[in-house]
C-alpha cells in the first residue's frame, strides 16, 4: 500500500485522500504506541473510518479494498524489518568485531534505537550505553549497523562522534 505516500498526501478535510491519510496515521498510532487491548478497543473506530473510504470507492466504481487489513499488514512488515535487522546485527557483530580485533565485545554495551516517522524507518546510533570513550570497537559496531540499515532501507543517524 506504500503507507508513506498516504501519510504525506494532502487533501481537503473529509476528502478521500484526507480520510485515507487519517486512517493510516491513526492505525499506525494504535499499532505502534498503545497496548494490544487499547488497539482492540480502537478497531470499531478504525473500521468506521475504513467504511467511509470504501463508500467513496463504491461511488466512483473502484474495486473493494480492505484498507485496514492492508495497513496492518504493512505495519507488521515494518516491525519485521526491525527484528530482522536487529538479529542480523547481533549475528554479524558477534562474528566480525572479535575477528577484527574488537576487545571485550558485548552487543548489549551499545545503544541504538529504531523509530518510524510517517513511514520512514530510522535507526539512531548513540555509542556505548555507559559513559565510555568511543573506540575502534564502537566504530566497527557503527559501521556494521550503518551497512545493515542501508541494506534494509532504514535511514541511519549517527548521534555521536565515533572517530578515534
Amino acid at each position: 500500500m506504500r503507507l508513506l505516500s498516504y501519510e504525506t498526501i494532502d487533501g481537503q478535510e473529509g476528502s478521500y485522500n484526507d480520510l485515507v491519510k487519517q486512517l493510516v496515521i491513526k492505525t499506525r498510532y494504535y499499532f505502534s504506541e498503545v497496548s494490544g487491548d487499547e488497539f482492540k478497543i480502537a478497531i470499531p473506530e478504525l473500521k468506521a473510518m475504513e467504511a467511509k473510504i470504501q463508500y467513496i470507492d463504491r461511488e466512483i466504481g473502484s474495486e473493494h479494498r480492505d484498507y485496514l487489513s492492508d495497513i496492518i499488514d504493512e505495519l507488521g512488515q515494518e516491525s519485521e524489518t526491525e527484528n530482522l535487522l536487529t538479529e542480523e546485527l547481533k549475528r554479524t557483530t558477534n562474528v566480525l568485531i572479535p575477528q577484527l580485533g574488537g576487545q571485550d565485545f558485548n552487543f548489549d554495551d551499545f545503544a541504538f534505537d529504531f523509530t518510524n516517522h510517517k513511514g520512514i524507518s530510522i535507526v539512531e546510533f548513540y555509542g556505548y550505553k555507559e559513559t565510555k570513550q568511543l573506540d575502534s570497537t564502537a566504530n566497527m559496531f557503527k559501521d556494521i549497523l550503518q551497512s545493515l540499515a542501508y541494506r534494509h532501507n532504514v535511514i541511519f543517524i549517527d548521534t555521536c562522534k565515533t572517530t578515534v
